[in-house]
């Protein structure tokens, strides 16, 4: 089973991947009225674990194939997706977490791992644009770190230089 966050009237709903389309778990269950209660959220799903998987699984295996287009059913190609947790309490990340990438940025393999956080307005979902900063400050950060020159780095660059005349 695959589980996808998207995006419906800037509201992150919870979808199951199926052969015919993308369920939307809360839309089908008000749709279909039943009384098996399924979570309807990513967050409520790994509160309650094993058990709620599995009443999920049995959900989406036991919905009705005759509808030619329910309301519940989306199809992938026409969904904002969000992101695949829409609510960590915490996102701490590891950087430099193998030799490779330690040489790339031209730093200093690190005797322990390199512990950094992201904040929750980092998160997006697939196919989804990362605004670039323009701040300036922020541009001559990127520009003076150590790491190795990717597509959007330039940019930032090049949009600073242009600032400047």
């Amino acid at each position: 089973m695959k589980l996808i966050t998207f995006l419906q009237k800037e509201e992150d709903h919870m979808g199951v991947l199926t052969d015919r389309g993308v369920v939307d778990i809360e839309a089908a269950q008000t749709a279909l009225s039943t009384r098996i209660k399924v979570p309807v959220t990513v967050r409520q799903l790994l509160n309650d674990g094993e058990d709620a998987l599995n009443q999920l699984r049995i959900f989406v295996d036991e919905l009705p194939e005759g509808d030619v287009n329910p309301s519940w059913l989306k199809q992938e190609d026409e969904l904002a997706f969000g992101p695949c947790v829409t609510d960590p309490g915490k996102i701490i990340c590891i950087g430099l977490n193998y030799r490779r990438h330690a040489e790339e940025t031209g730093m200093a393999i690190p005797e322990y791992p390199i512990l950094f956080n992201k904040f929750i307005n980092t998160l997006t979902g697939h196919g989804s644009e990362v605004p670039l900063p323009r701040n300036r400050s922020i541009c001559k950060l990127v520009m003076w770190s150590r790491c190795k020159l990717r597509s959007s780095v330039p940019l930032q660059i090049r949009w600073l230089a242009n600032r400047r005349g």
